[in-house]
């Protein structure tokens, strides 16, 4: 039976052979416990899994928990280390920031060094974890905002040596769908910086990520799909070889790019959003894609929302009341239909 010690930053090494649980103390007094559980056996490569970078994404947190439990060391070939509860003061209260200071955990990384417990998780998965490193795992999910389409994510631009590189890797996730973003922008608005997977690629790491649906709650299909994703994933990296994996060419995954601006559609006021799409629906430019009904009169007729763009739609946000100018739906370009005009670097609203 596995028996969780607390060590110090310090302490914790990663070319120990075995299971280790290990509860790694952080923040100024110690008094910070963040659970990982390291497994190495042998040669291999070095694979960091992380779940519940935002508390109110669950699908993350279970699958990486599961697979803390039910992996031995016979099982890997290399080092995996596993990060259930990667924001873990988030997980515990169900929420997207750390209830102590509101610090998006995933915004935080390659930034200079800041004070609460989220700056202090970051500081010690960049100076502990990460430089020995050879792939990034990040679960998300929509979170208590949005609900997606279940996919497999990618930071990469397309037709790169990155995304050549990666494009059989998001495959062998086989979700629904394999979503391409491009988080290239001149204007210093986007991306959205601070992100692991961000960082990890600017240290020259692999990194895949993925939306695997939200609304605040878990189903049975983001569930399976987050469970078959990640082990087919690690087996097709070669750290945790599995019978069931999926191989790249059999995958199931629809490809998709999400990076243009017309992606990512906009309420032009506050008010009641009514979405009249579903999530996977093809839609038209110039088509009604729902509304958004007035707070201050009940008179005023319901302001439509429309597509600025063909495309599919990966994502609805959850609530009913929405502020002006917030991401209410994103669309994607499937990926083969994708013409050369689309290929340049584009901006990615989303909140992952």
């Amino acid at each position: 039976m596995n028996m969780w010690r607390s060590l110090s930053p310090s302490e914790i090494y990663l070319g120990v052979p075995g299971k280790h649980c290990l509860h790694a103390r952080l923040g100024r007094e110690g008094e910070l416990m963040l659970p990982l559980v390291i497994v190495r056996n042998g040669p291999g490569p070095t694979v960091l899994v992380a779940g519940g970078t935002h508390g109110d994404e669950f699908e993350g947190q279970i699958a990486v928990s599961n697979l803390c439990r039910d992996i031995t060391p016979e099982n890997v070939h290399g080092t995996l280390i596993l990060l259930p509860l990667h924001n873990v003061l988030a997980c515990r209260a169900g929420t997207r920031v750390t209830p102590d200071d509101g610090s998006d955990l995933n915004r935080l990384y390659g930034r200079p060094d800041g004070e609460g417990p989220a700056h202090a998780i970051a500081r010690f998965v960049e100076t502990v974890l990460l430089p020995d490193v050879d792939w990034v795992i990040d679960l998300h999910s929509g979170g208590s905002a949005h609900e997606f389409v279940l996919s497999s994510n990618l930071q990469a631009r397309l037709n790169s040596a990155e995304f050549e590189t990666m494009r059989d890797p998001l495959l062998a996730f086989n979700a629904p769908y394999a979503i391409v973003f491009d988080e290239v922008s001149a204007s210093g608005d986007m991306p959205h910086t601070g992100t692991l997977e961000g960082h990890a690629r600017t240290l020259g790491k692999k990194a895949i990520s993925s939306e695997l649906g939200g609304a605040g709650r878990v189903t049975p299909a983001s569930l399976g799909v987050a469970e078959h994703g990640l082990r087919s994933l690690l087996s097709h990296i070669g750290v945790v070889p599995w019978a069931r994996a999926t191989r790249p060419d059999q995958s199931r995954s629809q490809l998709l790019f999400l990076g243009r601006p017309e992606h990512y559609v906009r309420s032009r006021l506050a008010g009641r959003f009514a979405p009249t799409v579903s999530l996977g629906d093809e839609v038209r430019e110039g088509e009604r894609l729902g509304s958004i009904a007035p707070l201050d009169d009940p008179l005023r007729p319901a302001e439509p929302i429309i597509s600025p763009s063909d495309g599919i739609v990966v994502a609805i946000a959850r609530h009913g009341l929405q502020q002006a100018g917030t991401g209410v739906i994103y669309l994607a370009d499937p990926l083969a239909e994708i013409p050369d005009s689309r290929k340049e670097p584009a901006t990615k609203d989303g909140r992952s």
